[in-house]
């Protein structure tokens, strides 16, 4: 199976751009922080900001 760069990033993107814009704050970053900033966002409902 071929795939290209652009292809290969276009799904990962749509996603970060939709947890970007349901937790306002959160950066939601292609390098490695959308690990860390998933675990934010329950932490944070359940401790407060």
């Amino acid at each position: 199976m071929e795939i290209t760069i652009p292809e290969a990033i276009k799904q990962p993107r749509q996603v970060v751009k939709r947890l970007r814009d349901a937790y306002p704050g959160k950066e939601f970053t292609l390098d490695g922080r959308p690990v860390g900033d998933l675990g934010e966002v329950p932490a944070q409902f359940e401790y407060g900001q």
